[in-house]
């Protein structure tokens, strides 16, 4: 759904690093008018994802594509949640869900607040967890001691699940863009899909992309209609597969990389395509994961 009060908000910010409304308007190519009535929260449609994707690139670093995405109802906007965020909601689902082993000990709801405060936030800035659960026990129940057992059983649950959560990272719908001439990865027109994928706590989405696959190369790990999913980076190692940008052939290319000296080669999987070896090539990222439809056909 369209949130028209936090799109005027991000709007009205942008605007205010640019001398006029006309200077931001140059830039983002989003006529004036249109922006004043989005300003004044009077358009009950969002922009198209191009304009956006140009709002972006405007903003002088104040909002994301994925974002505008997000506030403008095109993806869901739950997908880009911060980890800590995402930690606090998991930690109180399980503080929850185990709630009614606390009411035996007769605790108030002021206690049960700074419980819940303790196990969620997991500030052990001061002293452990463990230390802050056990003089919570002792000054809030006579069976301190099984109290106490009870609050690590809590706080174990929760523990595994933050490493499980942090283990496995998130879903993440990342863009597919289609393999063509003059492929540009930051134009919208280029995506023709989204695919989920777990993106590890200790990285940002908007390091992967993924491509379309338009030929056999790479058979039989990547066909044609199967989509390479790619983390972004500038240096690699031989063996790795990587997917590059040739201007001479003004496409992606994917292939198993080797440097030797000053020379560039891809290596094919298909026995039938030949080497490729190039001096004009852009490095994009390196292949981690193939989404393999061509193997249901």
């Amino acid at each position: 759904m369209f949130n028209q009060q936090i799109f005027s908000s991000i709007l009205n910010s942008i605007i205010s690093k640019y001398e006029s409304l006309r200077d931001f308007s140059n830039v983002s190519g989003f006529n004036r008018t249109s922006i004043s009535k989005y300003v004044r929260k009077e358009l009950k449609n969002p922009p198209s994802p191009k304009i956006l994707q140009k709002i972006a690139e405007g903003s002088k670093g104040l909002t994301t594509y994925n974002e505008l995405m997000q506030i403008c109802g095109y993806i869901p906007n739950n997908i880009n949640i911060n980890f800590q965020s995402l930690d606090m909601q998991l930690s109180e689902s399980i503080f929850n869900n185990h709630i009614s082993l606390l009411s035996k000990y007769d605790l108030s709801n002021s206690n049960i607040l700074d419980l819940k405060k303790i196990l969620m936030e997991r500030n052990e800035h001061n002293s452990p967890i463990t230390s802050q659960l056990n003089n919570f026990a002792i000054s809030n129940s006579s069976n301190a001691k099984e109290l106490f057992a009870t609050l690590i059983n809590i706080n174990d649950e929760i523990s595994k699940a933050l490493i499980n959560l942090h283990k496995n990272g998130y879903l993440y719908p990342v863009p597919v863009y289609k393999n063509t001439k003059n492929i540009d990865l930051f134009l919208v027109s280029d995506i023709v899909d989204y695919v989920n994928f777990n993106i590890p706590s200790s990285q940002s989405a908007e390091d992967y992309f993924a491509l379309l696959i338009d030929n056999d190369s790479m058979a039989f790990l990547l066909d044609i209609n199967d989509i390479a999913i790619i983390h972004k980076e500038t240096e690699f190692v031989n063996g790795q597969i990587v997917a590059t940008y040739s201007t001479t052939r003004e496409k992606c290319i994917i292939g198993k990389l080797f440097k030797y000296d000053n020379i560039i080669e891809l290596s094919y999987l298909n026995a039938k395509t030949e080497k490729f070896i190039v001096n004009d090539i852009k490095f994009l990222g390196r292949v981690i994961r193939a989404e393999n439809t061509s193997a249901f056909k």
